[in-house]
């Protein structure tokens, strides 16, 4: 439907910039890194909002939106 390119594979390390959807008894803060474990781009009504992503960071799997994410880089 939309030709909309994942900005992660599985496997990356990402740093958490931001959150919408995290719950208040999560571990989960803002700057915490994570690997993505799972791309959501199977169903079309997603490509509205963009792709999400599986994030296991802490111990939790939590979904995130592409902008909540970016690549963990190495100095």
């Amino acid at each position: 439907m939309y030709d909309i390119k994942a900005k992660f594979k599985i496997g990356d390390l990402v740093v958490i910039k931001s959150f919408a959807f995290v719950l208040e008894h999560s571990r989960v803060k803002i700057g915490d890194i994570g690997i993505i474990a799972a791309i959501d781009d199977a169903w079309g009504f997603n490509y509205y909002w963009g792709i999400d992503y599986m994030v296991l960071v802490n111990g939790e799997e939590i979904v995130f939106f592409e902008d909540e994410l970016e690549l963990f880089k190495t100095e």
